[in-house]
């Protein structure tokens, strides 16, 4: 990522979307297209500034951090008007080691209200190829690509929505959550981690909490936890998401969304809206939370709140 490497050293802030074997889209580049887009191919980025958001425990737990990225060519940019963090949009990032080789990764955007500017916060796994490519840029010098949104999704209407994150999938449910109370939604969160020092955004959460306690709550969950029951807040809980009947208690769902079917025999609930989830994490966590939504009634064609376009 040194840009005096030779691949990178005449780099123009677009370049064609590199033939990767894991790259399905390869677009013609398309002048037209707004300034944003898959189809003009990836924009360069330079790293500005970085944060810590969660401290490195060895052997606990794994640093979070927030890369802030200025988009070449772009300053005036409204990146919101393009990447829409209230409805999941995700934007890939590519990196290019040493030898010339591409690697990429979708991630959800934390924060783009200023002009020609994207936060990315990462989880920083020791074995992570992204991760340890992101941890050697040099701020000021150092530039990655990217690319997006990627499968833009509408959100669905509903009269409760349900948000479990998984780790460092709270980077898309927190500003999901947010636009949801912000339209008078009652949001239910599920932060669920390892340990209680995990936790991103954690003042944040409480305090929406605090202050908007008749739309919105969180409730943690540990998986790795070892300290007693007793230590643990009224809004934590020790364990791990592996049933139905953990899910449905932690969140107090009715069984086999019962209002959904007394709305078939009332004419009066029939415009009754549906309860909508979202589940934000690794693969098999969330298909474990669908498949325990699943055996409460709640299928995910039927129920999940962000839908692609």
């Amino acid at each position: 990522m040194n840009p005096s490497h030779p691949a990178t050293k005449n780099a123009s802030n677009i370049i064609p979307l590199p033939k990767h074997p894991k790259v399905l889209l390869k677009l013609p580049f398309a002048p037209s297209e707004s300034a944003l887009s898959p189809k003009r191919g990836l924009h360069k980025a330079t790293l500005i500034k970085t944060a810590t958001v969660v401290l490195e425990i060895p052997g606990r737990v794994c640093p979070v951090s927030t890369f802030t990225f200025r988009l070449d060519g772009y300053p005036a940019l409204n990146l919101a008007d393009h990447i829409h963090l209230d409805r999941g949009d995700t934007i890939k990032l590519y990196l290019q080691g040493e030898k010339g080789s591409w690697t990429f990764k979708s991630y959800s955007p934390t924060d783009t209200s200023r002009p020609g500017e994207i936060d990315i916060t990462v989880k920083l796994y020791p074995d992570g190829q992204n991760a340890n490519m992101l941890k050697t840029l040099k701020v000021g010098q150092d530039h990655i690509y990217m690319a997006g949104p990627w499968k833009c999704k509408q959100r669905l209407p509903c009269s409760h929505a349900y948000l479990i994150a998984f780790g460092i999938g709270i980077t898309e449910i927190y500003p999901v959550a947010k636009q949801l109370v912000k339209d008078g939604i009652p949001t239910t969160i599920l932060y669920i981690n390892r340990y209680r020092e995990d936790v991103c955004y954690r003042n944040e959460l409480d305090e929406m909490s605090r202050d908007k306690k008749l739309l919105f709550r969180v409730m943690y969950m540990y998986s790795r936890e070892d300290d007693g029951v007793s230590s643990l807040a009224s809004n934590e809980f020790s364990g791990r998401l592996d049933s139905a009947t953990i899910l449905q208690e932690v969140l107090g769902l009715k069984e086999s969304g019962a209002d959904e079917k007394a709305s078939t025999t009332s004419t009066s609930s029939k415009n009754l809206l549906p309860p909508r989830f979202l589940a934000i994490g690794s693969k098999p966590m969330m298909r474990k939370a669908w498949n325990c939504l699943d055996d409460l009634g709640y299928s995910r064609s039927q129920h999940e709140l962000l839908q692609s376009l």
